[in-house]
């Protein structure tokens, strides 16, 4: 599962993110996207399930990263 969160509203991050990575199929029993535009925390809620977020910086675009094949074959990811 991933969570992903940034600033919302038109031009920010996470509006871009939605709309380089637009939905191209329904969700079914092997893919889901859950995303509510309307849906907003001034803090972060989920800390408290005991869940340790960790930021990682990405040297290229995550939609880059994800068009790379070597990504899916765990022999060629540590």
């Amino acid at each position: 599962m991933f969570i992903i969160e940034g600033c919302s509203g038109p031009d920010k991050s996470i509006d871009q993110f939605y709309k380089s990575n637009a939905r191209t199929r329904p969700n079914d029993s092997k893919f889901k996207i859950l995303h509510n535009t309307q849906v907003r925390y001034k803090n972060r809620l989920y800390t408290d399930f005991n869940v340790a977020l960790k930021r990682i910086r990405l040297r290229d675009s995550l939609t880059s990263i994800m068009k790379s094949p070597d990504v899916y074959l765990r022999s060629k990811v540590p």
